[in-house]
């Protein structure tokens, strides 16, 4: 088993450019990660606009279900207790608390705050129960009228 850094060094001058050496030992997984289609594109301008943990979190699950880059509406659906496991909730959270102290939150920050998101709250329910629960991003790029 090796264990290695992400990096073999980081400059930093007083000007605020920045010099980073990928470690040569993992640049190889690093550099195919994008070949093989396995990493998630966000920029960080849009995440420092961000305040809570989860609008943050919420904000790179959307990012990650955008595969076409905003061509269609993208799409993250899973049970209330998926839901708790992706955002970090207190497992103690019913699916109301979730709700209302945190899908709702972190959609209202993120629609407001980030320009090509258009975040919207599906639900299906079993009886009573909620049992699914979907987030669609409905901005379309290039939308024609």
């Amino acid at each position: 088993m090796t264990l290695t850094g992400w990096f073999e060094v980081v400059r930093i001058w007083e000007n605020g450019q920045l010099q980073i050496k990928i470690n040569e030992d993992f640049a190889p997984f690093l550099l195919q990660l994008k070949d093989k289609g396995h990493y998630t594109q966000y920029l960080l301008v849009d995440t420092v606009k961000l305040k809570s943990k989860y609008s943050i979190l919420l904000y790179k699950l959307m990012r990650e279900a955008d595969k076409d880059n905003g061509s269609s509406i993208a799409i993250v659906q899973g049970t209330p207790d998926e839901w708790k496991e992706w955002l970090g909730a207190p497992e103690s959270y019913t699916y109301g608390r979730l709700k209302d102290n945190i899908l709702n939150p972190a959609i209202e920050e993120i629609n407001l705050e980030i320009g090509d998101m258009d975040l919207e709250l599906f639900q299906t329910r079993r009886g009573r129960a909620v049992v699914q629960v979907e987030i669609h991003n409905n901005f379309i790029r290039n939308k024609r009228y």
